[in-house]
């Protein structure tokens, strides 16, 4: 990275993640964290909000040239609830959940979800209907991932999620 050469004391990169294989990106991910560690400032977009909420301390989301929200990690996911249940499980299909009551919306990774509940949802309910039929690894209510509090404020923004040119970054 020819951005190192003079030792700046702030960065700003633009998307460095993207394009990068497995071991790239650990690679990078290393290297930041180590820049970070040594106190230089580095200010990063993208698009990519799993790696922006492990690399990152503080995070902006802009919209359309629109600043939405800002602050730590861990005050802006927990500002927008502990209303998430993080399921993991053997084989099976989970989609099923979506269907159930006290269910806002499921973001679907497989063997993986992550159900967004409606205010006084009966999570003990959720954990049974479930179990009858999946083999539960994990049940865990969690605040959500930036990637559901960036779907949620861009949408409730009137922003498309997809091609609408306007972009959004953290």
């Amino acid at each position: 990275m020819a951005t190192l050469l003079h030792d700046p004391d702030v960065l700003i990169l633009d998307e460095p993640m993207s394009g990068l294989d497995p071991v790239g990106l650990d690679l990078v991910r290393g290297l930041l964290l180590d820049l970070s560690r040594q106190g230089k400032t580095i200010l990063l977009s993208s698009h990519q909000m799993e790696t922006v909420e492990r690399l990152c301390q503080h995070i902006a989301l802009i919209h359309g040239g629109e600043k939405l929200l800002e602050g730590r990690v861990g005050d802006v996911k927990r500002r927008h609830g502990h209303d998430t249940l993080a399921l993991e499980f053997e084989g099976g299909d989970g989609s099923f959940l979506r269907d159930l009551p006290g269910v806002r919306a499921l973001s679907d990774h497989g063997q993986y979800v992550e159900l967004r509940l409606h205010a006084g949802a009966d999570t003990q309910a959720l954990l049974l209907a479930a179990a009858a039929r999946l083999r539960l690894r994990r049940f865990e209510i969690v605040a959500p991932s930036l990637h559901d509090v960036f779907v949620e404020q861009v949408t409730a923004h009137g922003g498309a999620l997809a091609g609408d040119g306007r972009g959004g970054a953290a």
